[in-house]
């Protein structure tokens, strides 16, 4: 069994598993697409890395970035931009991340690094099929992602997960 396999099985088991602790449940019967645990399950695993070590033309915000490198790699996530439309569907300063791949996500995880803990900025993650919206706070209140105070750093990054459903796997 490969370790993937074994990872995605262990992450999928893990994520039914604290479900049912919280009595969350959903089973064959109820719900159409509720899997069964296996490893046989058609799992892709996807992540990358988004650094803010770059600014603005200006100087006066960050302009977010996949950082790959021989020892961070980009699996599955293609493009990433700030959303600075205000056209009611998030909010301005979110971050977009597409993603390659189906619109079937078993689930996503964003993570902040040492950096931005140390400075109390925490994110979360909604969406997760082709393109995935991260929205930050700092304090308890909403920071755009561009925010130099908060992000800016030659060595921040925000960590991106998403296990997904895709059937060409199997």
């Amino acid at each position: 069994m490969s370790l993937l396999r074994r990872f995605a099985a262990a992450v999928f088991g893990g994520v039914v598993g604290a479900a049912l602790a919280t009595g969350v449940s959903a089973t064959a019967g109820d719900d159409a697409y509720y899997r069964k645990p296996s490893i046989d399950n058609p799992m892709q695993l996807a992540g990358c890395v988004i650094r803010f070590d770059q600014l603005s033309p200006s100087g006066t915000s960050v302009v977010p970035r996949t950082h790959a490198n021989v020892s961070h790699y980009n699996v599955g996530c293609p493009n990433v931009r700030v959303d600075d439309s205000d056209d009611g569907t998030g909010k301005v300063g979110d971050l977009i991340i597409y993603q390659s791949g189906t619109n079937r996500v078993v689930t996503a995880g964003v993570f902040v690094d040492e950096t931005l803990a140390a400075r109390d900025i925490y994110c979360g993650i909604s969406g997760g099929g082709t393109s995935s919206r991260i929205r930050c706070f700092q304090d308890g209140k909403f920071v755009p992602v561009t925010d130099k105070a908060a992000f800016y750093s030659k060595t921040a990054n925000l960590w991106l997960l998403w296990v997904r459903w895709e059937e060409s796997a199997a």
